[in-house]
C-alpha cells in the first residue's frame, strides 16, 4: 500500500516538472544571457536597458533567487526573476519583455483583468500562469503553490 502510494507520488511530481519545462518561458537559441546571483537582483534591474514595472507586492515567504537578462542582436530583450517561496514547494517567475514568445500549445487561457488590462490565465496541475501586455512590455508571472487570489495581487501590484 505504501509503496504504492510513493510509486503515484513520484509519477506525479514527475508529471508537474515535465508540465513546467513545456509550459516555461521559451527564450530563442540564439539569444544571449547575462545571470545575476541572489544579491545582484536590484543590479539586474538597473542594468535592463528598457523601462518595465515590478511588483510591490511579493508574498511575504517569497525570497529571490536570481535575475537573467536575455539578448538578442546586442539589444535587451526581456528580464526574468525567479524566487522561491520558503516553507513551501514551489517557486514564482517573474518575466518582463519587449517580445511575446511562442506559448506551448494545448494550453488552456481564461481571460482575467489586471488593472483595467486584459489578462490571461491558466493553471496547469500545480503551476499556474498568468500574462497581460501592459505600455508595450509582456508581463507574465508562473507559479506553484500559490492561489489565484494571490497571483492575481502580485501581478496587481506591478508599478
Amino acid at each position: 500500500m505504501k509503496k504504492n502510494k510513493f510509486i503515484m507520488f513520484t509519477l506525479i511530481i514527475l508529471l508537474i516538472i515535465f508540465v513546467s519545462l513545456f509550459t516555461r518561458y521559451n527564450v530563442p537559441k540564439d539569444f544571449e544571457e547575462i545571470n545575476y546571483g541572489k544579491n545582484e537582483v536590484q543590479q539586474a534591474l538597473i542594468d535592463l536597458e528598457f523601462e518595465t514595472k515590478y511588483p510591490s507586492y511579493l508574498p511575504s515567504n517569497f525570497s529571490m533567487k536570481s535575475a537573467n537578462i536575455f539578448i538578442h542582436n546586442g539589444n535587451h530583450q526581456a528580464i526574468e526573476f525567479y524566487g522561491n517561496l520558503k516553507e513551501r514547494e514551489g517557486g514564482i517567475w517573474l518575466i518582463a519583455s519587449k517580445l511575446d514568445f511562442n506559448w506551448s500549445e494545448g494550453i488552456v487561457w481564461k481571460s482575467v483583468e489586471i488593472n483595467n488590462n486584459v489578462a490571461s490565465f491558466s493553471q496547469q496541475l500545480e503551476s499556474i500562469i498568468l500574462k497581460w501586455q501592459d505600455e508595450n512590455i509582456y508581463y507574465r508571472i508562473e507559479a506553484s503553490s500559490i492561489s489565484k487570489h494571490e497571483l492575481i495581487k502580485i501581478a496587481e501590484s506591478f508599478q
